[in-house]
């Protein structure tokens, strides 16, 4: 049964200025994973790659109804990628543990993004 459903877009434009105007800031929304995949792409898609993985941190906390305030974290709610290559979302830590006993289920996640704009879709699925 899905439980929730979410929704996010954001311009890759604003990522590059809050990561290269504020110290600290992609510690603090990205995790490792994800900071070294996203530097890694070519062809200057690095700053879409971390838009699109904002829009899906924003998308998932719609999804469940919540906000950081629930005892979720940024850097702890990761897009990582299947075998496939697909998309997925992975928690740690109290991010993690918050969603098991207040939430729980399955996490599924669609990415896209162009030079201008990034776009994610959340779904909570329990069973």
């Amino acid at each position: 049964m899905i439980t929730g459903t979410g929704i996010d877009a954001i311009e890759p434009a604003r990522l590059k200025e809050s990561i290269e105007r504020t110290p600290g800031f992609e510690s603090r929304v990205f995790s490792k994973e994800e900071s070294a995949y996203c530097r890694t792409a070519a062809g200057g898609l690095r700053f879409e790659r971390f838009a699109a993985r904002f829009a899906a941190k924003e998308a998932f906390l719609k999804a469940l109804g919540c906000g950081l305030s629930e005892g979720f974290r940024l850097n702890e709610i990761t897009v990582t990628h299947d075998d496939r290559h697909a998309p997925r979302i992975t928690l740690a830590g109290t991010s993690r543990d918050t969603f098991e006993k207040k939430y729980g289920g399955r996490i599924f996640v669609s990415l896209t993004h162009l030079a201008d704009r990034a776009e994610a879709f959340v779904v909570i699925d329990k069973p």
